[in-house]
């Protein structure tokens, strides 16, 4: 069949009739093998307002817009025809009830067009085939058209769908809402003000992060995020592994151009971050201001030459020193790197004296709580449904005007059968006894269907706190597969975890806190104890830190192991020009090691360190300490004269 007789001549989609042949045949595969599938019906809200007021070439053009911005929001697989003059049909294979939705929701949110002062949008329906059920193509679109038309009585922008009020729900919302403001301002300070440093601030839940992603999705910029979390806080530079790690996989033939190019001296520098690469620094007391502005220059160049002139830093407040060290001196004058950053108002006490004592000069965009109206905007958002005056005054009520518990009270009334559909709004049938309203009431609500074992399975991982294979779990933690896996399910389904790569990890840091909190004391050191070890076998092998393996010996009470990694943390912090931090580490080693030759050890790395730092007196008292015994008299003195010479 020629390519004129399978195509619309206007938007090159296929025919309705090549479309409907595809449609059959898809019936069929589902017939045969169970191969789920989903049909979508387009129709375009004030599409005749174009072509009456501008003429139907300007309504032309509408469609092929149309066409096109479709395209960017469906997959490859997914097939598109046209079905009449403004409506489009799609087939979505291996596609269920819960995926077609949202599907359909992202259409009707973004597929939106302005032609002047009309604003042309999408009102659309879907229909899946369920098992069991006599299935036809003329019973299929028959529902498809019922369903449109059901829709577009109730408004633009509609869904028409099959699905119960919980299967409605979309959390994340596909909405994004009342942010008009703050985009503004970011946008405005980001791009025409060439604003530095900006950030964005606000508790826990308000969408700071969401609203960066945005604003960085919408206005197609080119940056590259590193981020800090509770566990790794004072690993020193940690954020700053993650941009080198991250810039190495994005092209490392790239990497190694620009690597090349380094002398020998930088080359040991960017060594340090990534382990494949040589690593032979030497450190003395007036390296340290050296290496942290050297190493802000070589950061700088390898962002330029990735193309990368901005970064974006989630969760400032958990930065070390080290990196916020860094941070400053991109920002030094001459440079055109920009940083926008997400701050946490309940834990910024830290980075706010940083930033006063090094006299950084930031713009803040400060997020506040979402007032009724936008409220009820992110409801219709999570549910694609308007809902009554008094539903949504006690989701704003209880919620606190506060996104990320809006979206779990709305998740919370529709999972206990609290909301009703009717006339094409949905309402409150009865005020519920309590709602959750605290982010650990949330938590507990959504784990109170896990099993012990399964309990078991939440536990680990988020001691373990770092991404892991499924795989591994079974022999990992000695629990049949079908528990491990039911365990991750449930918990990727409440938002819990997240799922990338075969890979799963929590999908954020005061969640995995408010879990780990819940861990009974023998399971808690029993947990620290198994990812101390597991570490130990991935140490250098991946981006495993030594600073992680020590912080789990030392829950374990394993005195032996915590002296070793305590030590090998502080070598690494040396070696990072950390001596603050060295220093602790060492005395940690110091104080854990049982022979005096490993105390020697420890002592000489607390000295090294200690002199860099200006602890000089610490390290005395130290040695004052421990130095009272004969067998450590004469090493006492040796050492004493070297921290006086110091």
């Amino acid at each position: 069949m020629t390519e004129s007789l399978t195509r619309d001549p206007l938007t090159g989609v296929l025919t309705r009739t090549v479309f409907e042949e595809m449609v059959r045949a898809e019936i069929e595969k589902f017939k045969r093998y169970g191969a789920k599938f989903s049909l979508l019906l387009l129709d375009l809200d004030h599409f005749k307002e174009v072509n009456d007021t501008f003429g139907h070439k300007m309504g032309d053009k509408v469609l092929v817009d149309v066409v096109q911005k479709l395209k960017t929001l469906l997959r490859e697989s997914d097939i598109i025809g046209r079905w009449g003059g403004d409506e489009f049909i799609v087939l979505l294979p291996y596609t269920d009830e819960k995926s077609a939705m949202r599907v359909a929701r992202r259409i009707t949110d973004k597929l939106k067009i302005n032609v002047q002062d009309v604003k042309v949008g999408v009102s659309c329906a879907f229909v899946t085939p369920k098992y069991g059920e006599e299935i036809s193509y003329e019973k299929m679109f028959s529902k498809l058209d019922e369903l449109l038309y059901r829709a577009k009585r109730q408004g633009r922008g509609r869904v028409g769908n099959m699905l119960d009020i919980r299967e409605k729900i979309v959390i994340p919302s596909y909405t994004f809402v009342s942010r008009e403001r703050e985009y503004s301002l970011l946008k405005k300070a980001v791009l025409e003000q060439k604003k530095r440093f900006v950030v964005v601030s606000g508790e826990t839940g308000i969408g700071k992060s969401r609203l960066v992603s945005e604003f960085l999705r919408k206005e197609r910029i080119s940056f590259i995020e590193t981020r800090s979390f509770g566990p790794v806080r004072g690993i020193p530079l940690f954020a700053i592994k993650n941009l080198f790690i991250s810039l190495y996989r994005r092209d490392r033939e790239h990497f190694g151009e620009i690597y090349s190019t380094l002398s020998d001296n930088e080359k040991e520098i960017v060594g340090i971050f990534i382990p494949s690469l040589s690593q032979n620094i030497t450190q003395d007391e007036g390296y340290q201001t050296f290496f942290l502005a050297k190493l802000s220059d070589i950061l700088e160049e390898f962002m330029l030459k990735f193309n990368v002139p901005l970064l974006w830093v989630d969760d400032l407040q958990w930065l070390s020193t080290e990196t916020l060290d860094i941070l400053k001196n991109l920002l030094k004058k001459g440079s055109s790197i920009q940083i926008i950053g997400t701050l946490r108002t309940e834990e910024r006490d830290s980075f706010d004296s940083y930033i006063q004592e090094n006299r950084i000069s930031l713009y803040e965009i400060h997020l506040e709580r979402l007032d009724k109206e936008s409220t009820e905007q992110l409801i219709f958002g999570i549910l694609g449904e308007e809902v009554t005056d008094k539903t949504s005054e006690f989701v704003w009520r209880y919620s606190g005007g506060i996104p990320f518990y809006i979206e779990e009270i709305i998740n919370f009334l529709a999972q206990k059968g609290y909301l009703k559909e009717q006339d094409g709004r949905i309402h409150m049938e009865k005020v519920p006894d309590s709602v959750p309203s605290t982010l650990e009431d949330i938590i507990s609500y959504k784990t109170r269907v896990f099993s012990d074992t399964e309990r078991h399975v939440l536990w680990f991982l988020a001691i373990y706190h770092n991404p892991i294979k499924i795989e591994k779990l079974p022999s990992i933690l000695s629990i049949d597969r079908n528990s491990i896996e039911s365990a991750l399910q449930k918990a990727i389904n409440v938002g819990i975890l997240e799922k990338k790569n075969n890979m799963v990890y929590f999908s954020g840091e005061v969640i995995r806190r408010i879990i780990v909190k819940e861990v009974p004391r023998g399971r808690y050191i029993k947990y620290n104890r198994l990812s101390g070890e597991l570490k130990e076998k991935e140490y250098k092998k991946t981006g495993i830190e030594p600073f992680e393996i020590y912080d789990h010996f030392k829950e374990a009470h394993d005195n032996e192991k915590k002296a070793h990694w305590a030590y090998v943390s502080g070598e690494e912090a040396l070696l990072r020009f950390s001596p603050d931090r060295a220093f602790y580490y060492f005395k940690e080693a110091f104080e854990s090691f049982e022979t005096p030759e490993e105390k020697r050890k420890a002592l000489t790395g607390m000295i090294r360190s200690g002199r860099i730092a200006g602890k000089i007196k610490d390290t005395i008292e130290i040695l004052e300490k421990f130095g009272k015994t004969p067998l450590w008299q004469r090493f006492f003195r040796i050492l004493f004269l070297m921290c006086q010479k110091g």
